[in-house]
């Protein structure tokens, strides 16, 4: 692969325990548009650095084979076909990093943004109730 400087640069996997493998003979896929989904396939990257989703790709060894589209034809003529195409839906299961590899637990900045919330929701309430025996009293 060429980038506009004219160097070549060689595209790797995004997890984190496979960042410096070499990935010839593995298909690569690049992260969905979806901003949803595309959270959480960094989320199962586990990287701790910062990372540009839009620019990343994940290699094939972090798929099952029900995370892709059946190639009917392939499968009637009985031949592999060259290249796979990934479900829209498709999620990365196989070859993570021990925290997400069977889990599906959300992860800490996501589970103490909803306590925050939650306060804040509580907080909301109870601002929204005083206020609202105020007006009942003073009438």
């Amino acid at each position: 692969m060429t980038n506009s400087y004219g160097n070549t640069s060689k595209i790797v996997c995004s997890v984190s325990i496979l960042s410096n493998k070499n990935i010839d003979f593995t298909l690569i896929f690049r992260f969905p548009k979806d901003p949803e989904l595309q959270n959480k396939w960094t989320l199962k990257c586990r990287r701790g650095d910062r990372m540009n989703p839009c620019l990343s790709y994940m290699c094939s060894e972090h798929f099952s084979d029900d995370a892709y589209v059946r190639d009917l034809k392939a499968e009637l003529l009985a031949y592999t076909p060259k290249c796979r195409k990934l479900k829209p839906d498709a999620m990365p299961t196989l070859n993570l990093p021990e925290d997400y590899a069977h889990s599906n637990v959300a992860s800490t900045s996501s589970s103490s943004r909803r306590s925050r919330m939650e306060l804040r929701k509580k907080k909301t309430g109870d601002y929204n109730y005083i206020m609202l025996s105020l007006i009942t009293n003073k009438y």
